[in-house]
């Protein structure tokens, strides 16, 4: 049987035709989606240098998978809601720019942005809302919930990253002070706080402890507990390895996690409208993590991108200044959050 390979520089090009039976010659041909690049970055013959990562993300998380990765046959990609995508950074540009700024997927809107000089995250605090033993969760231990306090009930956040060389070096940290593999996790949660279900907690009390990173959900989005009025909306986790937050948040076998180091990550939701992603309360609050470890024992670096009135345009981001100063990435501008508590202890 014959197969044609066919690419798309912004028009479908033929570049091959190749029989079924030619397995070394195929492999050049392989399907798959990226943005310029043909081969691995370490690869001897690059198309660029440097390059930069290419992400894919989908809901269902398989879609893109389940089409490029199967094989010898994938089945036809239908992608309702999802993306590959490349970070804004210094990588050599690609024949497809849509560059989303610091992996933050921005649907429903242009994939323009104006800097609008405001300061519409006020600070970030953490609280701690229980402590002492419970079910699986060890004595000495607490847990504690980290909130980002935004100026306007109408302004967004948009996503919490760690960004690595080319672009400024802004590592996210969440980790105790006391020992390693510290971040207690219970087996009925997971890596994101909208996979907890609070129909469990009145059977295992210590599942509503559960250590996770989230955007305005401590439960699932269809339980009986909302966390906000209105439709919420889906929090995606990437991360450069792809297993980073995971091993924190959903240790294989294990109870307790590492701290998290994210050099190149994120856990962000598209601004599609979603309830989650806006404040409530007196003093416009948004849920960004919650984590059980040793009491007095919480350290953490963040940081956060903000829409200002919730327009993707209007997007602010705040970044530590331990590594490198706020800088650039692409034409956009970070702002120092180093007096906004983006660092606990400072």
């Amino acid at each position: 049987m014959l197969f044609t390979t066919v690419r798309s520089q912004g028009h479908w090009e033929q570049i091959a035709t190749v029989h079924s039976g030619d397995f070394s010659p195929a492999m050049p041909y392989d399907s798959y989606v990226t943005f310029q690049a043909v081969d691995t970055p370490t690869d001897t013959c690059p198309q660029c240098s440097p390059t930069g990562t290419i992400f894919t993300i989908s809901n269902p998380s398989n879609m893109i998978p389940a089409t490029f990765n199967t094989s010898p046959f994938g089945h036809d990609l239908t992608l309702v809601d999802g993306s590959w995508f490349i970070r804004c950074e210094r990588a050599q540009p690609s024949h497809f720019s849509i560059c989303v700024m610091k992996k933050f997927l921005l649907s429903s809107i242009p994939f323009f942005f104006v800097l609008v000089c405001n300061a519409q995250l006020v600070k970030v605090i953490h609280e701690e809302i229980r402590t002492g033993g419970i079910g699986g969760i060890p004595d000495g231990y607490s847990t504690y919930r980290i909130y980002a306090l935004l100026k306007d009930a109408t302004d967004r956040v948009s996503a919490v990253f760690g960004s690595n060389k080319p672009s400024p070096m802004h590592h996210l940290k969440i980790s105790s002070s006391l020992k390693e593999d510290a971040i207690w996790n219970s087996q009925y949660g997971g890596v994101l706080g909208s996979t907890n279900n609070c129909a469990f907690w009145g059977f295992f009390p210590e599942a509503e402890f559960d250590s996770h990173v989230t955007i305005g959900l401590l439960t699932a989005p269809q339980d009986s507990c909302k966390d906000c009025n209105g439709e919420a909306g889906t929090i995606f986790q990437i991360s450069n390895p792809s297993n980073v937050i995971s091993e924190t948040f959903a240790p294989v076998q294990k109870t307790f996690g590492p701290d998290l180091t994210l050099m190149d990550g994120s856990w962000f939701i598209p601004n599609d409208g979603s309830c989650n992603a806006f404040p409530t309360g007196p003093d416009n609050r948004v849920v960004l993590a919650q984590v059980t470890v040793p009491t007095g024992s919480l350290e953490y670096w963040l940081n956060i991108s903000i829409f200002d009135e919730g327009i993707g345009r209007n997007q602010l981001i705040y970044v530590h200044s331990w590594q490198d100063p706020p800088g650039n990435v692409g034409e956009w501008s970070e702002l120092d959050g180093n007096n906004m508590g983006l660092v606990f202890p400072r």
